[in-house]
């Protein structure tokens, strides 16, 4: 199921660390240069997947967290294709993320979404970049998941892309 984040106990979020201004980046989307989509299992979120546009540009800062029990099931492939049919029909034209390197998993994510991912490494961590136009190689990757994936969990496949 995809939602929008409801709103979130904000003393919660600040006890953890976060300062308020941290918080209200995490918390607060305007549905065009801030998005993020939940993903929840009985009323408990187990991820979110989220961009921010950078300022004066058509680049969008991705990220995504899903929790322990819920990894290589596809979740947040799911969200990166929601997030970018979201991105694209707001203007943004690629993706950025920061991912360390020993995270594989965030990686094949980004390879096998069907988009056109180029790397840069800093000795830390790799600056990915992709743009999220919906190229013949997506199109391609996204209906072989689909083929896979029970109707009632996929992001709408239908949506006007490119």
């Amino acid at each position: 199921m995809y939602r929008y984040p409801a709103e979130l106990a904000s003393d919660e979020l600040t006890t953890s660390g976060l300062t308020p201004a941290e918080v209200e980046k995490f918390t607060c989307v305007d549905c065009h240069t801030r998005m993020a989509f939940v993903a929840e299992v009985d009323d408990t979120f187990i991820a979110v997947g989220r961009y921010n546009l950078s300022p004066g540009t058509t680049e969008a800062e991705v990220a995504f967290v899903v929790a322990d029990d819920y990894q290589h099931h596809g979740i947040a492939t799911l969200l990166l294709e929601r997030l970018a049919d979201v991105a694209w029909a707001n203007g943004i034209e690629t993706f950025i993320a920061l991912t360390p390197v020993e995270n594989r998993s965030r990686m094949d994510l980004f390879r096998d979404s069907g988009f056109l991912v180029t790397t840069e490494y800093d000795g830390a961590t790799l600056d990915v970049r992709f743009p999220i136009e919906a190229n013949q190689a997506y199109l391609a990757a996204r209906a072989t998941r689909h083929s896979r994936t029970p109707p009632d969990i996929q992001s709408n496949p239908d949506l006007p892309r490119g």
